[in-house]
């Protein structure tokens, strides 16, 4: 697929313009990077597929989808793979909401995207989608004993 490049203005831009060209260079370093991640997956062996650039419902988001960059089926197993084009020093943590990269701005933390874009827990009695905070509560409570329950049955749950 093949992308024009628009070359940068020169001489006195405006803030409009000058932050439409820093987006414009942001998205195609982005671009640049899914593009090398799928050179490196297309030298997989045979057994191995990659999908590239899902949409999947995601009714929380504005759009109303979240895009995944990449998805490798594996005969180990699913992964999804948050593609980031960045250089320099990265701080974050798994359980932070946005990380910083060189201390200069911030990003959402790849794991919370990722995860909250294919989430799939559900209650094991109604079998009701549950929000990754109910999933992690009931994982996390020795009354669940590691099973995912849904607000409702929660109640009922060591009664």
């Amino acid at each position: 697929m093949e992308k024009a490049v628009v070359p940068m203005e020169q001489g006195n831009a405006t803030d409009g313009s000058k932050q439409k060209n820093q987006e414009h260079v942001a998205k195609r370093k982005g671009e640049i990077g899914e593009y090398k991640i799928n050179i490196q997956l297309d030298q997989l062996p045979k057994e191995y597929r990659h999908l590239v650039d899902i949409m999947v419902e995601n009714p929380k988001s504005t759009s109303g989808y979240s895009q995944i960059d990449h998805v490798l089926l594996t005969p180990y197993g699913i992964f999804v793979i948050e593609t980031k084009n960045y250089q320099g020093t990265i701080y974050g943590g798994k359980n932070r909401k946005q990380w910083s990269v060189n201390g200069k701005f911030k990003m959402m933390n790849p794991f919370k995207k990722s995860h909250r874009g294919i989430s799939s827990e559900k209650c094991v009695v109604c079998h009701k989608q549950v929000t990754d905070k109910v999933a992690d509560f009931c994982k996390n409570n020795k009354r669940f004993a590691g099973k995912i329950y849904c607000y409702d049955h929660q109640k009922n749950i060591g009664k």
